[in-house]
């Protein structure tokens, strides 16, 4: 794997690496999906997902993204301090531009683009907007489906009045978010006709310029109906996704996208057991031979999720070449996780301080992301999302 970016943290025992060519040849494939001139938006939100806001911004920003797009006013503080060069698009809700406060300045800058959700946000806007003595761009939020926040498609045509109206805003994009763009075709369908409806019949009252935007990266690789004039790309980005999208049609047959991160870790402790030893808190595993377990030292206080106790493999870099892809025996401890290295034959001291990939980087390995997450239950956005919960500078890990 070619790492262009990020040894992201700390001493050789705990590394997360982000492979910043990997992210660039990801955000190439959501480009190639889309006519020129469509507009991305890449969403970077919760530290880009667990894996570092300041390397991934800057990377896309280098690759040629129009936006960046984070969830609250304190995210894009931080992202703004960072100086992207691109305006950042707030999706959650943001109704005060503190004067002196770097969202007072991105406004003023025309670097801010925040989402509005409700009358009260959009007249808190405009005042603060006013009192800057700039005209801020808002991106009006239409709900279709989600059911979670935002304006009906019936209030369309009056808040566009309303920004039409105001004496510091003006609309900068339109959109909606498709709730099962991964597993319900047809009811992303539905959304994006409920919001089309919507934005043909408010025609007269949109502005030139204004971003149509419903696309997020499932959509994206789904149809080209969804991706109007922007795409808004979040977990397709760090290489996730693709094996989420559940019937309907696809615009790519094999799965395009490169892993992004690998999490790795070294063996401490690595020991012979007879058969029918067994192994860890409430001995969920006992083994019916010989075998020889090693011991690493991350476990769910790290991120590294319970669910994949007795069920996910970690890949091991053998020190004359070659790997040994070793089970996950017993549960994961809060620091501690034992797997199965008996494979790796020979003497098993040698083992003692050898590389482990957690996640691999590895598009073939059995354990990178998108392939634990039928193991864990869950999927890839919070197994990357845990990664923030590595302790920043402390010598175990930062992201």
């Amino acid at each position: 794997m070619s790492v262009t970016g990020h040894d992201l943290w700390g001493p050789t025992s705990h590394r997360v690496v982000l492979d910043l060519d990997a992210l660039a040849h990801n955000l190439g494939v959501f480009r190639s999906l889309v006519p020129a001139g469509t507009r991305v938006c890449a969403v970077v939100k919760k530290d880009a997902y667990g894996l570092g806001v300041e390397a991934v911004s800057r990377r896309l920003v280098a690759e040629g993204v129009e936006r960046l797009a984070v969830y609250s006013a304190a995210e894009a503080e931080a992202l703004l301090a960072l100086g992207p060069g691109v305006p950042v698009v707030t999706l959650g809700p943001v109704d005060a531009l503190p004067a002196g406060s770097a969202l007072a300045r991105a406004a003023v800058a025309g670097l801010l683009e925040p989402t509005v959700h409700t009358d009260d946000q959009l007249r808190g806007l405009d005042e603060a907007a006013a009192s800057q003595g700039c005209r801020l761009g808002v991106h009006v939020y239409v709900d279709t489906g989600m059911s979670r926040s935002g304006f009906s498609p019936a209030d369309l045509g009056r808040v566009l009045s309303a920004v039409a109206g105001s004496e510091g805003l003006f609309v900068a994009g339109v959109h909606t978010h498709l709730a099962t763009a991964d597993s319900d075709y047809g009811f992303a369908c539905e959304q994006l006709r409920r919001y089309r409806s919507a934005v043909d019949g408010c025609a007269g009252l949109l502005p030139g310029g204004v971003v149509l935007h419903a696309a997020n990266s499932y959509a994206t690789l789904r149809d080209a109906s969804f991706h109007l004039g922007m795409i808004r790309p979040g977990i397709g980005l760090y290489g996730c996704g693709y094996d989420d999208l559940a019937g309907g049609p696809r615009l790519v047959e094999a799965d395009p996208l490169l892993p992004v991160v690998r999490w790795v870790t070294v063996i401490h402790h690595v020991a012979r057991y007879a058969a029918g030893t067994a192994v860890g808190y409430g001995s969920t595993w006992t083994a019916d031979r010989d075998c020889v377990l090693a011991v690493v030292p991350i476990g769910y206080g790290d991120g590294y999720p319970v669910s994949l106790s007795n069920k996910a493999t970690m890949r091991v870099l053998l020190p004359e070449g070659g790997v040994c892809d070793a089970p996950v025996r017993g549960r994961v401890n809060m620091d501690q996780v034992v797997i199965d290295v008996t494979e790796a034959g020979g003497e098993s001291g040698r083992l003692l301080g050898a590389t482990v990939e957690v996640y691999s980087g590895d598009r073939d390995a059995p354990n990178t992301v998108p392939g634990l997450v039928p193991l864990a239950g869950t999927h890839a956005y919070e197994l990357l999302c845990r990664l923030g919960r590595l302790d920043r500078g402390s010598g175990r890990a930062s992201v």
